[in-house]
């Protein structure tokens, strides 16, 4: 898990996350790692358009994403 987190950082390339909610809702997310730590995750949410910061201990899988998000094209 950490190894495609670490790549989506320094590659700048989308990883899809599967991500459980303080309220237990288990969510898929396409994510751009901004930043990271042991804890959080600072990521550009492609679904919702926005930055979010995820919890590391709260997501379940990660997995490389198709081209379909390519590489970065944000500011």
């Amino acid at each position: 898990m950490n190894y495609l987190l670490n790549k989506s950082l320094k590659e700048n390339i989308a990883v899809e996350i599967i991500y459980q909610s303080r309220k237990k809702e288990i969510t898929k997310r396409t994510i751009l790692v901004n930043a990271l730590n042991e804890k959080y995750i600072h990521a550009y949410c492609l679904g919702k358009q926005h930055v979010r910061i995820f919890k590391v201990d709260s997501i379940l899988a990660v997995a490389t994403v198709k081209e379909k998000w390519a590489q970065r094209s944000y500011a």
